[in-house]
């Protein structure tokens, strides 16, 4: 069996079985970030198409992090437009391959917050009939499942970080013949040692944190460390030793953040001043967090602060692009996105915690 090899930036951990084995990682080509995975994967694939002039094509959402280095490293970055449900707008997809014709090398569909977008057999089909390679972007889906969508990329690109309470983290999975896998495993450098023990010295680190500020010493925090909540659950160390005892399995991580999804239903009352849930479908799609689209006149800054404030890991949305930002107008719903924590490890107590707050957000608001 290949084993797994990390790469580029810091390391997670080496594929040693003690670790390796609990997680089902498998052969998969593990990075310490996406965008690292993209990297390599996009070099493999313009390697093989000697004098390709490397264009990607990625929806208008993407992280900036990740197009950011891809352009560092050479290749051409463009965009097609989504809708605010994060739904292809097909037809503009389909100009933006004829336009570009044979130029392309890959085109990147990624799956947001875990939402199964509509159409995606078209969109395989538009890309299939132009000669262009489909490349998932798993980042939000828990690794390694397979979100049925109409896709067939043979390519996926996942974020173990957001499957599992790691600091670090991506994968690069190949769905066709062990051949093509070895031959882009080949061309890999391998990590060469003591990345296991640095997995372990940042959980020591953490814990050693987490009772020093707990103490009375006083610490100047610059930002709100999330890993000191008082649930353990949300204490991503705690959570990292309990999924390598317990073994987690990924479809129970499935269930459990759907289970989750409807447990923030019952909380929906207590954001219709501000916000409007975002509309995930029961049973097909997989939260990666409780996404909000804010109401106009609410700031999604203010709103994810005041929530952290009162204990909830509340985030702000999308890490896009100045030059898409630029695009979007004022009221579009991409500039008002809030996201709350839909993880496998919650629990009943957390949404006690969660309920509270938002009760206290609320009053605060009147």
């Amino acid at each position: 069996m290949t084993s797994a090899r990390l790469v580029t930036g810091s390391p997670v951990f080496k594929p040693e079985r003690a670790l390796f084995d609990r997680f089902d990682f498998g052969r998969h080509a593990v990075f310490s970030y996406a965008r690292h995975g993209f990297i390599q994967l996009f070099r493999y694939l313009r390697a093989r198409r000697d004098g390709h002039p490397g264009r990607l094509l990625f929806p208008n959402y993407m992280c900036h992090e990740v197009t950011g280095a891809l352009r560092n490293c050479g290749f051409e970055i463009d965009f097609y437009p989504v809708d605010e449900n994060f739904d292809i707008q097909v037809p503009e997809l389909g100009a933006k391959l004829s336009d570009s014709g044979r130029d392309l090398l890959a085109c990147v569909v990624f799956q947001p917050y875990g939402h199964v977008g509509r159409d995606l057999d078209e969109v395989q089909k538009l890309c299939d009939g132009q000669g262009v390679q489909v490349v998932e972007d798993c980042a939000h889906v828990p690794f390694p499942h397979v979100l049925e969508s109409g896709l067939r990329p043979r390519w996926r690109v996942y974020t173990l970080r957001k499957t599992y309470p790691l600091p670090y983290g991506a994968a690069v999975t190949w769905a066709g013949s062990a051949g093509r896998f070895e031959d882009f495993s080949a061309g890999l450098p391998a990590n060469r040692g003591g990345a296991l023990r640095f997995l372990l010295r940042w959980v020591l680190r953490e814990q050693i944190k987490r009772a020093v500020l707990a103490s009375s010493i006083p610490v100047t925090r610059k930002y709100v460390d999330l890993s000191l909540d008082p649930l353990k659950e949300f204490d991503r160390p705690s959570r990292l030793l309990s999924a390598f005892l317990a073994r987690s399995d990924v479809e129970t991580v499935v269930q459990s953040r759907r289970r989750n999804l409807d447990a923030y239903r019952k909380l929906a009352p207590l954001f219709a001043r501000w916000a409007q849930p975002f509309g995930f479908a029961p049973g097909v799609d997989i939260p990666y967090q409780y996404l909000l689209v804010l109401r106009q006149g609410f700031r999604p800054e203010e709103v994810a602060g005041g929530l952290l404030k009162l204990g909830v890991p509340a985030v702000t949305g999308l890490a896009i692009e100045d030059q898409v930002l630029m695009s979007l107008p004022p009221e579009h719903a991409f500039r008002r996105l809030v996201a709350l924590p839909i993880h496998q490890d919650l629990s009943s107590s957390h949404f006690e915690k969660i309920e509270e707050a938002l009760n206290v957000f609320n009053a605060d608001l009147a």
